[in-house]
């Protein structure tokens, strides 16, 4: 419900923002865990049943996000009544994490924000940006070395063994 609730908002948001270049907010359902995920993931507690979602902002052309910060006398402060999951190991810092490490347990799963990256490989022109599933060429899918992170459940679109 907490998320159905951001996204609106985030649409809401958007078409209240139209002038300042934001065209749209696009809410992805990536991922709904399983019970292999649940009693297998590491970093942290992810139960059964719980969706990961991404959400991407569609600006118009020749607009670009300089910021997103908070500082003293203006918070940027995140609350949530739900749980969510946060990598105690990988999510814990910043970059994150590699291309290399994502297959690694429920990495994937991570909660965090990006202004496009999704992994940080530690070599210029290496990192790897955040697509939708729907525009991924399904060329250098990260396939998950637990045996975790399989579950294709229709409700995400294609799973993210096929495109991640």
């Amino acid at each position: 419900m907490k998320k159905i609730i951001i996204a609106m908002a985030l649409v809401v948001l958007g078409k209240i923002s139209f002038a300042q270049g934001l065209e749209n907010i696009i809410v992805e359902k990536y991922y709904v865990t399983n019970s292999t995920d649940a009693a297998n993931v590491t970093g942290g507690t992810l139960p059964s049943g719980a969706v990961t979602y991404r959400f991407f902002a569609n600006l118009a052309p020749g607009f670009k996000l300089q910021a997103v910060y908070g500082g003293s006398g203006h918070q940027l402060k995140m609350v949530s009544t739900a749980p969510y999951f946060n990598h105690a190991v990988r999510g814990a810092s910043i970059p994150g994490w590699t291309k290399a490490q994502a297959a690694q347990n429920s990495v994937m799963l991570d909660s965090y924000f990006t202004v496009g990256a999704a992994t940080n490989n530690l070599s210029p022109g290496t990192s790897q940006v955040g697509i939708l599933k729907t525009e991924d060429d399904a060329v250098g899918t990260v396939v998950n070395a637990n045996g975790i992170l399989q579950n294709a459940d229709p409700s995400a679109g294609t799973a993210i063994s096929i495109r991640d």
